[in-house]
């Protein structure tokens, strides 16, 4: 095969590749959820759920609902090696949680005692925020947050 030939079905295959790997992906849901929504998960009181940026979670029969609307500040120390920073550094997540029919507009912060909240029985914890800090901007669509809901 000549190198002409070579080059006519290469160059097109390679860019191919190329833009397949930039695409964006969407961020995969933490789980089914109900009626299988896209971006909203059932999760059990008591234990570990994951949320992407914009997702769900449906508690206790519905009567519970926390959405992880992004993260508002994020300070914390960039997880890389070469770096060393004097404090840990915070950063906040943004929820909007409905308990009894009603929503409410709440922040948590990754260091105690601003990661726990008290409401209508429940307590939501923030368990961890990834990725970790980073000296570069975090698309909100990269952030996932693991909470914990349990009865107070």
């Amino acid at each position: 095969m000549g190198g002409k030939h070579l080059a006519r079905w290469a160059i097109p295959a390679l860019l191919a590749v190329v833009t397949a790997c930039g695409s964006p992906v969407a961020p995969t849901p933490a789980g089914p959820g109900p009626d299988s929504v896209p971006g909203s998960v059932n999760a059990e009181l008591g234990a570990d759920f994951t949320l992407a940026a914009g997702a769900t979670a449906h508690l206790d029969d519905d009567r519970l609902t926390v959405l992880f609307r992004g993260v508002s500040n994020d300070s914390r120390c960039p997880e890389e090696p070469d770096i060393r920073c004097v404090w840990e550094g915070d950063a906040t997540i943004a929820l909007t949680v409905t308990s009894n029919g009603t929503a409410a507009e709440h922040d948590l912060k990754v260091q105690p005692p601003g990661n726990e909240l008290a409401l209508d029985g429940y307590r939501i914890h923030l368990v961890a925020l990834r990725p970790g800090g980073s000296t570069q901007t975090i698309p909100q669509s990269e952030y996932r947050v693991d909470l914990r809901v349990s009865r107070t």
